[in-house]
């Protein structure tokens, strides 16, 4: 971030610490038990010397009770608003696989004039939609992780590694932003299309253990911890795990039922069943893949149902 930037979020921060009635030191102790960093930081961050790190960010957020969107918005203005809107639009042609539409629409949003700016969540979006169609459309393994892996460097290099090696340790204990939950998740699809299951595993389950980290905002969890226990089942599954698989399943499904995330719910039905199949249940199986057709009906994605159906029919000759 340049100077300015850097100075600006010193004000932002400090009129929202007055906004809550806080103190300096009343901020930098409340939230987690040995407080969230030292009075003499916060002073540096708030006359703009000094960027917080990304993880004492989050806290102060938490603590001040404004999301992560609202301090983007206040930081760079409707720039980060306007993205985020046309970044999910072309997401979900990337998330249904259509990578067609999905480059259409990403040539077309490079062409804003707001995507030229320097603002650190635009430019990991950029370099993430970059990556979904090398690894999506065009199979190259290689070039897709080092993109991923530079998307993450702009705001928390430590967590990678030599050789793009990710820091799973340093992922479960650290809040991450949703652009950062979103590149870890595409670098473990990129490590299973590599043949790289261990990898895969490790990250899906770190993120899931971060996830589920009492500092991250709910609207973040609601957004990706579906989709996160579905990879963790997915790469369990593969890695013939059966029995965590279940678990994986049956805990992502207790936070679909309360996010309402209908689609992943589907999912998630579907993955309980294959890891109760493996397992030896076929009768309680057979009731999921039926929940898990229904589901997807209800929500009125029949091609999702029909693509379902013929896959159970294929893979384990059940009809639903």
């Amino acid at each position: 971030m340049s100077m300015g930037t850097t100075q600006k979020m010193g004000i932002i921060i400090k009129q929202l610490r007055e906004r809550k009635g806080l103190s300096q030191a009343a901020l930098t102790k409340t939230g987690i038990r040995d407080g969230i960093c030292s009075t003499r930081q916060l002073i540096r961050i708030e006359n703009g010397e000094r960027e917080p790190h990304p993880h004492v960010l989050y806290q102060f957020l938490s603590v001040l009770d404004v999301s992560l969107e609202e301090f983007h918005y206040l930081l760079y203005g409707t720039d980060i608003r306007h993205f985020n809107n046309d970044f999910a639009v072309i997401w979900d042609f990337g998330f249904a696989g259509d990578y067609q539409s999905f480059s259409t629409s990403f040539e077309e949003l490079k062409q804003k004039e707001y995507c030229n700016t320097n603002i650190p969540a635009i430019a990991q979006a950029l370099l993430l939609c970059e990556s979904v169609l090398l690894f999506g459309r065009d199979k190259n393994y290689t070039t897709s992780l080092d993109l991923l892996c530079k998307a993450l460097q702009i705001t928390t290099s430590k967590i990678v590694g030599k050789l793009n090696k990710i820091n799973c340790d340093l992922v479960r204990n650290t809040v991450l932003s949703l652009n950062e939950y979103r590149i870890l998740k595409q670098i473990a699809n990129v490590k299973v299309g590599a043949n790289l299951l261990r990898e895969s595993l490790d990250i899906n389950n770190s993120v899931v253990i971060s996830l589920e980290g009492k500092d991250v905002e709910y609207i973040t969890k609601k957004k990706l911890l579906p989709t996160a226990y579905f990879n963790l089942s997915n790469s369990f599954l593969r890695g013939k795990f059966y029995k965590d698989a279940f678990n994986a399943a049956e805990r992502g499904l207790i936070f679909c039922y309360k996010a309402k995330e209908f689609k992943s719910l589907g999912k998630l039905q579907c993955n309980k069943g294959r890891a109760l199949y493996y397992i030896g249940d076929i009768k309680q199986s057979v009731i999921l893949f039926q929940q898990s057709y229904n589901t997807f009906l209800g929500i009125g994605d029949e091609t999702a149902a029909e693509h379902l159906k013929n896959t159970i029919k294929k893979r384990y000759n059940i009809d639903v």
